[in-house]
């Protein structure tokens, strides 16, 4: 029986997600990237009005623990999240 992977939710529930580096790469580790990363998560949680409940930065991937507060979709929210910390990352890496 194959399980199922992603699970949606109704809205103002608490969600438990943890997205990855695209092949594992191993980013988080170095100090401006971590950081690039955590100014993004407060940026898109405060314009998506998500209370953060806790959170874990791995060298690869990310653990958060939150709760969506308005009618708005978690995948919108966390997809932001990750496209603009994608982008200022690859940024940086480009300038440095």
């Amino acid at each position: 029986m194959k399980r199922k992977r992603y699970h949606m939710y109704p809205y103002t529930k608490t969600y438990f997600i943890t997205t990855t580096v695209t092949h594992f790469t191993s980013l988080f580790h170095i100090r401006p990237l971590s950081q690039i990363l955590l100014n993004t998560m407060s940026y898109s949680f405060n314009k998506f009005r998500v209370s953060l409940h806790g959170y874990v930065i791995m060298p690869n991937h990310i653990h958060l623990l939150l709760t969506m507060n308005e009618i708005r979709n978690v995948s919108e929210c966390i997809g932001q999240m990750k496209s603009f910390s994608a982008k200022e990352i690859i940024k940086w890496c480009k300038e440095k």
